[in-house]
């Protein structure tokens, strides 16, 4: 069994950064998820952004991951809601504007199934904290496949 989840930007409430969506999840079975994700946003101009405010990190912070950690400073490991990460697409002439497109190198993550109705997408800096500012709209395709 497996699902897709479209989201579009335009249909949560929030900002771009940090956007909440309401879903009903009861069609899905109780159980372990296999979670992969495409990402693409709309087009924006590289002079709205410096290197930290670009779009690194895609996180789903009401979702169960079960193989996602992140190391502390310290030697401790926690959990991360982080599925992946992003990267930009530059076109050849520096005025012209950049998009933001899921990384080719993230590797599926699992999840239990999804229970909350409002679930957000966050989109991180380098630094691992939410963006505080992205214009551009984007569609985010969840795929998940029950293992």
């Amino acid at each position: 069994m497996s699902f897709v989840v479209n989201l579009n930007s335009n249909d949560g409430d929030g900002d771009n950064q940090n956007k909440t969506f309401m879903i009903d999840w009861s069609f899905f079975e109780d159980g372990d998820y296999e979670l992969t994700f495409c990402f693409k946003s709309s087009n924006q101009t590289e002079a709205n952004f410096t290197t930290t405010k670009k779009p690194f990190g895609l996180a789903l912070p009401d979702l169960n991951l079960k193989n996602v950690i992140t190391a502390e400073k310290k030697g401790r490991a926690m959990s991360s809601p982080i599925i992946g990460q992003l990267q930009s697409i530059d076109h050849t002439r520096i005025q012209d504007p950049i998009y933001y497109i899921s990384h080719i190198s993230n590797m599926p993550v699992m999840c239990s199934n999804p229970t909350a109705t409002e679930f957000r997408v966050q989109m991180l800096d380098v630094n691992n904290t939410i963006l505080t500012q992205f214009l551009a709209s984007y569609n985010l395709i969840l795929y998940f496949k029950k293992l």
